[in-house]
């Protein structure tokens, strides 16, 4: 077996940018949630020890998931296997985030400003599209094993 890596240098680069990404952001959302939180609510009586904590907690989360991200990088099968698991894993938790977004611009009762909600849309939404145009339509961009025989 032969690892195919054919325009997978992008992606890979990605991969890395996004996961440093994800620690920076979620740092932040650690170290600060009380900023993060005040430029994205309504009223500044809605911070409150639950929702900082809880926020903190998702900065954790975020730094976690940089994790799949960078098992994807090496040029390995482990590493395309990782790709794959990453990206739908990924996805799948983008599109929840997404859905419950949609469901909270539906509804007057909630805490956080239109601002703070298409802000995060505008940062998934894209983010989603891509990992879904690059599994369905560039999958070589992800990473393939071929056989030697076949790869000649």
């Amino acid at each position: 077996m032969s690892i195919l890596h054919s325009g997978t240098q992008l992606f890979r680069n990605a991969l890395l940018l996004e996961a440093g990404a994800n620690v920076i952001g979620g740092i932040g959302m650690i170290a600060f949630p009380a900023s993060f939180l005040g430029s994205m609510i309504k009223s500044s009586a809605q911070v409150t020890a639950l929702s900082t904590t809880l926020f903190q907690w998702s900065g954790g989360l975020a730094i976690a998931l940089a994790a799949p991200l960078l098992l994807g990088y090496p040029n390995t099968a482990f590493g395309i296997a990782n790709r794959y698991s990453a990206y739908i894993t990924l996805g799948a938790g983008e599109a929840c985030v997404l859905a419950i977004i949609a469901g909270q611009m539906m509804s007057e009762d909630r805490a956080l400003t239109d601002t703070a909600l298409l802000s995060v849309v505008a940062l998934f939404a894209p983010i989603l599209s891509l990992r879904v145009w690059c599994m369905a339509f560039k999958p070589e961009w992800v990473g393939k094993l071929a056989d030697d025989k076949k790869a000649a």
